[in-house]
C-alpha cells in the first residue's frame, strides 16, 4: 500500500500543480454560475472541453442525505464527473479509491485530513497545498474561517483542503407548517415566548402534535439551544472548560419549558418512546404543526407530502426579553455592550486582532473594567447567555463582540410590544 501510494503521489501531484490555479477557478464558477440553469455535461476526462467549461472529477459523501443518493445531476458552469460514496461506506470507498490508480481530481472528505478514510495519502503525498491558492483567490475565505477549523485539514503546517464549517451554532432547525401559520394569523417566531404563544394557536385549531417531539430529546436544539444549555456545547469558565448543560438556572427553565408543553398537550405524551420511524409519519401524516431536525432533511419531506414547510435556523430562537433585561440591569454590563460597539476606542489592542471584525478578549475587558478575571468572564457570560454577544475562539482566547441582529430585534420588540 505504501509503495502505490507513492507512486501514485508523483503522478498526482504533477497533474494537480496542472490544474491547481484551473481549481480554484472552477470553485469560483460553482458559486457564480448556479442559478443560472447551466446543465452540466457527462463527465469524461480532466481538461477544458471545447465550449470553455473545466471538466474534472470529483467525489462526495452523501452523508446519509437520501435526495443527494438519488440525485446525479450537478448544475454548474463545469462539467464534473461526480462520484457519491453512501456516507455509511465512505471510509472503505475512500480506501479503494486511493489503493487504486484510479484518483479523482478532488475529494470530499469525512473527519480532518488526516482521518481514516484518507489513509494516509496527504502524507504521501497525493494532494497538493492549497496555501498560495487560497491566498490569492480567497483570502476573503482564510479570514471568516478560524484558525481551529483549517487547522482540521491541515497537515505539518501546510492547508490541504477546505474545512466545512458552520458560522451558525447549529445545522439544525426548527420546521414550521407556513399553511398553519396562515390560518391562525401569526408569524414564524423567533423567540421562546413567541414559539409557546404558536403552539397554543395551533392547538386551538386541532392540531394534535403542535410540536413533534421524539425519543432521547432527539432534535431538542430549539428550547436547549434558546437557553444556552445544549449538552454538545462546552465553554470555558475562570479557566476550566465545563459543559453548558451545567447552567442550573437557565437548564432548569429549559426543562420548565418542556413540562409546560408537556402539560398543555403541545407535544406527543409518549414522545420520550417515540420512535425515529413513528415521528417521520406523524409529521408526514399532517398531524405535526413544528418539528426540529437537520436542515437538508426539508427537501425528503416536501417530497413526501404536500403540506407547506419552511425552514427557521435555531439560533433565531434565542431573544428571551427578561433575560435580555436582567443582563443589562448591571451598570458593568450595560457598558461592556456600550464599549463594544466601538472597541477600539475602550480597549487595549491585543495580538494585532481586528476588534470589530473579531471581538476582545476576557483581558481586555478586565482590564477596562478594572475588575478580577473572574468578574469579568461572568459578565461576558451572562451576555452571552441573553444573546448579546457572540463568541469566536481562536488559539487560546475567546472573542467576544455584540451580536448586532439580536439588538435590533430588541429594539424592534421596545417598539412593538413597550
Amino acid at each position: 500500500m505504501a509503495s502505490i501510494l507513492r507512486e501514485i503521489g508523483k503522478e498526482a501531484m504533477s497533474m494537480r500543480k496542472k490544474w491547481g490555479l484551473a481549481m480554484m477557478s472552477a470553485l469560483i464558477a460553482v458559486a457564480s454560475v448556479g442559478c443560472n440553469g447551466t446543465k452540466a455535461g457527462d463527465g469524461g476526462e480532466s481538461g477544458v472541453a471545447a465550449d470553455g467549461k473545466l471538466s474534472f472529477t470529483m467525489s462526495m459523501a452523501t452523508s446519509g442525505n437520501k435526495h443527494a443518493e438519488r440525485s446525479k445531476d450537478v448544475n454548474t458552469n463545469t462539467d464534473i464527473q461526480l462520484t457519491m460514496f453512501p456516507f455509511k461506506d465512505f471510509d472503505s470507498k475512500m480506501t479503494l479509491m486511493l489503493a487504486s490508480s484510479d484518483i479523482l481530481d478532488v475529494v470530499q472528505i469525512v473527519g480532518g485530513a488526516t482521518s481514516r478514510g484518507m489513509s494516509g495519502s496527504v502524507e504521501a503525498g497525493v494532494f497538493m497545498p492549497l496555501d498560495d491558492l487560497l491566498k490569492e483567490h480567497a483570502p476573503n475565505l482564510m479570514k471568516s474561517v478560524p484558525e481551529a477549523a483549517w487547522q482540521e485539514t491541515s497537515v505539518d503546517g501546510n492547508i490541504y483542503g477546505i474545512p466545512a464549517w458552520l458560522s451558525n451554532p447549529s445545522r439544525r432547525a426548527l420546521f414550521v407548517r407556513t399553511d398553519l401559520l396562515e390560518k391562525i394569523g401569526l408569524q414564524p417566531p423567533k423567540t421562546v415566548d413567541e414559539f409557546l404563544e404558536v403552539m397554543r394557536a395551533m392547538k386551538k385549531e386541532g392540531v394534535e402534535f403542535p410540536y413533534q417531539m421524539r425519543e432521547n430529546f432527539k432534535y431538542a436544539d430549539t428550547i436547549l439551544g434558546a437557553f444556552d444549555v445544549l449538552p454538545s456545547q462546552i465553554e470555558l469558565q475562570n479557566g476550566e472548560v465545563v459543559p453548558k448543560f451545567f447552567d442550573v438556572e437557565n437548564m432548569t427553565t429549559a426543562l420548565e419549558t418542556y413540562k409546560m408543553m408537556y402539560d398543555e398537550g403541545m407535544i406527543p405524551k409518549d414522545f420520550a418512546t417515540l420512535t425515529s420511524s413513528d415521528y417521520g409519519k406523524n409529521i408526514e401524516s399532517g398531524k405535526s404543526g413544528m418539528w426540529s431536525e437537520n436542515a437538508q432533511a426539508l427537501a425528503d419531506y416536501r417530497s413526501k407530502t404536500t403540506i407547506d414547510i419552511s425552514i427557521i435556523p435555531d439560533i433565531m430562537i434565542r431573544m428571551k426579553p427578561i433575560e435580555v433585561f436582567k443582563a443589562l440591569s448591571n451598570e458593568s454590563r450595560l457598558e461592556i455592550l456600550q464599549w463594544l460597539k466601538e472597541p477600539e476606542q475602550y480597549f487595549t489592542p491585543h495580538e494585532g486582532i481586528d476588534m470589530r471584525e473579531i471581538g476582545v478578549c476576557v483581558s481586555q475587558v478586565t482590564e477596562k473594567l478594572n475588575m478580577t478575571q473572574s468578574t469579568a468572564s461572568q459578565y461576558l457570560s451572562i451576555l452571552h447567555r441573553a444573546g448579546l454577544i457572540k463568541t469566536e475562539r481562536l488559539g487560546k482566547f475567546t472573542y467576544y463582540k455584540r451580536d448586532e441582529e439580536v439588538i435590533r430585534e430588541i429594539g424592534e420588540y421596545l417598539k412593538q410590544e413597550i
